[in-house]
């Protein structure tokens, strides 16, 4: 259930009730496109928090590699 207006208003509020930051709200409703079951979900399952330099850095080696293997079995 996708919800807009009044209705987006409310189940902010209801999260914010529930003890979640508003940043972390508003976060979880984007990334759920405005169903706030699934915002709920992803507030007490993802964590929102950045990733670490270190994690970054692994993450873009990895990609990098497994572009480099793509390229070279082609």
């Amino acid at each position: 259930m996708i919800v807009s207006g009044p209705e987006l208003q409310s189940a902010i509020s209801s999260m914010t009730e529930m003890g979640f930051e508003r940043d972390l709200v508003m976060k979880a409703m984007k990334a759920s496109y405005n169903n706030p079951d699934r915002a709920v979900e992803y507030l007490m399952n993802v964590s929102f928090q950045p990733l670490p330099p270190l994690v970054k850095l692994m993450n873009r080696e990895i990609s990098q590699r497994l572009k480099d293997l793509v390229v070279r079995l082609k």
